[in-house]
């Protein structure tokens, strides 16, 4: 029981983890971005609102790239705390031991023990 917690909480822990490198993307694009926009400055000022405006809408559409990962990963981490919640709250399976009776191998050895006694 433990030990599927854990692994319920090391899964949560590898997708909260999965959103790092998106967000170090985002972050290297924006500067990017900004050493653009820098370079724009010596451009007529309807391109350089032009390219802003594109730069900003691909930035947005990164940003919901992000969103929707990040809400993907915390739902599945969700589920996973109440899976563990409930696995916890759960008690143990109870185990009975139950006997096989096997009657072939003592008929067997009755039925020889009965021949030897005939014999002596």
């Amino acid at each position: 029981m433990e030990e599927s917690s854990y692994t319920n909480l090391s899964t949560c822990h590898l997708l909260s983890s999965a959103l790092d490198s998106p967000c170090e993307n985002l972050n290297q694009r924006t500067a990017e971005l900004l050493t653009k926009l820098v370079n724009y400055q010596g451009k007529p000022q309807m391109d350089l609102e032009e390219a802003q405006g594109q730069e900003i809408e691909k930035l947005q559409n990164t940003f919901q790239e992000v969103q929707t990962q990040l809400d993907e990963a915390y739902v599945a981490f969700i589920h996973g705390r109440e899976a563990t919640k409930i696995e916890i709250e759960q008690p143990p399976p109870v185990i009975k031991e139950v006997p096989i009776v096997d009657n072939t191998m003592l008929e067997f050895l009755t039925n020889k023990n009965e021949e030897l006694e005939a014999i002596f």
